[in-house]
C-alpha cells in the first residue's frame, strides 16, 4: 500500500489543542473516508499536544479509518504521546521515524487512571 504524506501543518496552524486535533480531523476525512492511506506528518510541527492527538484518535477510531493512518514522529516524545494516547484508548496503531521507512506498531500498556475518567473528560 502507498501513503500519502499529509505535513501536520498544512492541515492547521497550531497543534496544542483538542479543538485543533477536530479541526486536522475534518480535514484528513475526505481522503481517508475515500480509503486512502495517509501518513501524518507531525515531524514539521513545533509542539504536537496529547489532546490534539487524543482527538485525532478517537475522530479517525469513530469512523473506522484509524488502521488507514499512519503517524510520522520525529521525537520520543512524540513517541511517547502516542503510545499514552492508544494506551488510554486501548485502540492500536501505527508509526514510523521521519527518517526510517520501517512501519512499527505503537506500543500500548495497560493504562491505570490516577483520577476519575468524568474528571479527565472535564479537563479536556
Amino acid at each position: 500500500m502507498k501513503y500519502k504524506n499529509i505535513k501536520l501543518t498544512s492541515l492547521v496552524p497550531k497543534t496544542i489543542t483538542r479543538q485543533r486535533g477536530a479541526e486536522a480531523s475534518s480535514k484528513l476525512w475526505p481522503m481517508l473516508l475515500k480509503g486512502e492511506w495517509i501518513e501524518l506528518d507531525l515531524s514539521d510541527a513545533e509542539t504536537v499536544s496529547s489532546s490534539f492527538l487524543d482527538e485525532i484518535v478517537i475522530q479517525s477510531s469513530r469512523k473506522s479509518v484509524l488502521n488507514h493512518l499512519l503517524f510520522v514522529i520525529n521525537s520520543t516524545e512524540n513517541q511517547k504521546k502516542l503510545e499514552r494516547v492508544f494506551s488510554i484508548r486501548e485502540l492500536p496503531g501505527k508509526y514510523r521515524w521521519y527518517n526510517d521507512e520501517t512501519i512499527r506498531d505503537i506500543e500500548t500498556a495497560p493504562f491505570i487512571r490516577e483520577e476519575p475518567v468524568d474528571e479527565i473528560k472535564k479537563a479536556s
